[in-house]
C-alpha cells in the first residue's frame, strides 16, 4: 500500500482515514485482491490510528517502516470503537494494574503476572516493536506483548500458532521460556505493595497454592 500525507492544517479531520477507506474500497473491487497490508512507524501514532479505523490489525510481522498491519476483503470498516497502539512508558503502571486486575485470584491467591510484565520489558527477548495496548473511549482495556524464544529440537511437541504459514515446518523441540517469566515470590510481594490492597483468596480451579 502506498504512503499518504496530509498538510498540517488539515490533519486531525479524518481526511487520511477517508482516503484509505476509498483506496481499500477500490482495491477490494478486484476479485484477486484478498487482503491489503500496510506499515506504520513505531512512533507514528496518527498513522496507526488511521489503519485501525480502517479495519487493519497487527499481523505480528515487522517491515522496513515498522509493525505491519493487514485487513481482509469483506471486513467492515471499524468505527472509533477501540484503538490498538504501541505501549508507551507512561502506560506501564496502568498496564501492570490492568494485568493485576485480570489475573488476581485466577491461578493462585493473588497473582504474579503484573510483576512478570514489569520484568519482561527489560528481558533481552522482549520485542518492543510488538508491545501493544488497546483502548476504548480513552480507557485502557487490553495489552499484548511478544517475546523471542528458541526451540531445543528433539522429538517433543508443543502447541503454537504460526504467524507466517509454514514457518515452523519440520521444526520440533522444546519451547524455552524466556528467563523473565521466572520471578521470585518475595519479589512479587515487594512489587505488589505499590498497588491498592486486594484480598488473596484460595478458590476452586486455581492451579497454584
Amino acid at each position: 500500500m502506498n504512503g499518504y500525507g496530509i498538510l498540517e492544517e488539515y490533519r486531525g479531520q479524518g481526511f487520511a482515514t477517508e482516503a484509505v477507506k476509498l483506496a481499500l474500497k477500490w482495491a477490494f473491487r478486484h476479485s484477486m485482491v484478498k487482503a491489503v497490508e500496510a506499515e506504520a512507524g513505531p512512533d507514528n501514532a496518527a498513522s496507526q490510528r488511521v489503519l485501525m479505523k480502517c479495519g487493519f490489525r497487527p499481523n505480528g510481522e515487522i517491515g522496513e517502516e515498522g509493525p505491519r498491519y493487514i485487513v481482509y476483503g469483506g471486513n467492515e470498516m471499524d468505527t472509533n470503537e477501540y484503538t490498538i497502539r504501541l505501549e508507551k512508558e507512561e502506560d506501564y503502571r496502568a498496564v501492570e494494574n490492568l494485568v493485576r486486575e485480570s489475573f488476581w485470584n485466577v491461578y493462585r491467591p493473588g497473582c504474579s503476572e503484573h510483576y512478570v510484565i514489569h520484568v519482561l520489558r527489560d528481558d533481552p527477548a522482549f520485542v518492543k516493536e510488538l508491545d501493544f495496548v488497546m483502548e476504548q473511549d480513552g480507557k485502557l482495556i487490553g495489552q499484548n506483548m511478544f517475546m523471542k524464544t528458541i526451540i531445543e529440537a528433539d522429538d517433543s511437541f508443543f502447541l503454537c500458532k504460526e504467524l507466517i504459514p509454514g514457518y515452523l515446518h519440520d521444526v520440533t523441540g522444546v519451547y524455552q521460556t524466556p528467563q523473565g517469566y521466572y520471578v521470585k515470590d518475595e519479589d512479587v510481594e515487594v512489587f505488589d505493595r505499590n498497588f491498592p490492597p486486594k484480598a488473596k483468596l484460595k478458590l476452586p480451579g486455581q492451579i497454584f497454592g
